[in-house]
């Protein structure tokens, strides 16, 4: 992140979030408050707008950020895009309804919809699948704010695991890098912590820093090959989406 050969893509008003590629590699979804700030009354939504799930929109873009799409016209928070591995039109994504974030998926040729995993009382802020569509990895918030990170090897129907049970810090994403790999997008108990990330290895329940900033690194997503990763963190004054290729933690478990 110190080497500053990250290079803008997205230059629109509004705030723009959660970039992850498609499997083409030369387009990619992410979220932004733009059009909703248009067309919404900023008085009616500056709570939204100040919170970390603020009322936004999916789009598709391709690489230059020249050519865009929107695909969402709903109020309220859409983001949080993930593709299926082996369905290349098929996205899980988050939408907001009056008290909780769900999870949805969407055909983006034909743009239907439908829910995916719903829990009473608590928010699905991250849903993704492995390779195969058996694994399963998702960050969970309680009513209180905690989070919590689950994984599954049996489909969504299966039994999940907190995979982290012992270190009570603020989780706001997980992805999978390969199916024994995570990497989790958090930041620590620390007053002055900022959202970094990590990596944990299942099979040795291995915590390692991938990589960290000044600012908050947010909404991490990974190419088909995992060799390049895109991100959102602030850029004067507005969050952008920025580009990084990726490399292995060479640090020790941190637990």
């Amino acid at each position: 992140m110190n080497s500053k050969k990250e290079r803008r893509i997205t230059y629109q008003d509004g705030d723009c979030s959660q970039p992850v590629f498609l499997k083409n590699n030369q387009h990619f979804l992410y979220a932004s408050t733009t059009d909703e700030l248009k067309e919404r009354p900023l008085l009616l939504y500056k709570k939204s707008m100040d919170s970390s799930w603020p009322h936004s929109e999916l789009y598709m873009s391709d690489l230059t950020g020249v050519n865009i799409d929107r695909l969402t016209r709903s109020e309220g928070y859409d983001g949080s895009p993930s593709v299926l591995p082996n369905q290349d039109s098929i996205i899980t994504y988050a939408k907001s309804n009056r008290k909780n974030i769900e999870a949805w998926q969407m055909n983006y040729e034909n743009r239907k919809t439908f829910p995916v995993l719903r829990k009473k009382g608590i928010s699905i802020l991250s849903l993704k699948a492995a390779t195969g569509e058996k694994k399963w990895v998702w960050v969970e918030q309680l009513d209180d704010g905690t989070t919590q990170v689950l994984v599954t090897e049996k489909g969504l129907r299966g039994a999940s695991e907190n995979i982290l049970p012992n270190l009570k810090w603020n989780y706001r994403q997980a992805l999978w890098w390969n199916p024994d790999r995570l990497i989790l997008n958090a930041k620590t108990n620390s007053p002055e912590s900022k959202f970094q990330l990590y990596t944990y290895t299942l099979s040795t329940k291995c915590l390692q820093l991938l990589a960290e900033a000044p600012a908050d690194i947010l909404d991490p997503s990974l190419n088909e090959d995992a060799t390049t990763m895109v991100f959102s963190s602030m850029v004067a004054g507005n969050s952008q989406i920025l580009m990084k290729n990726l490399a292995d933690p060479t640090g020790a478990c941190l637990q």
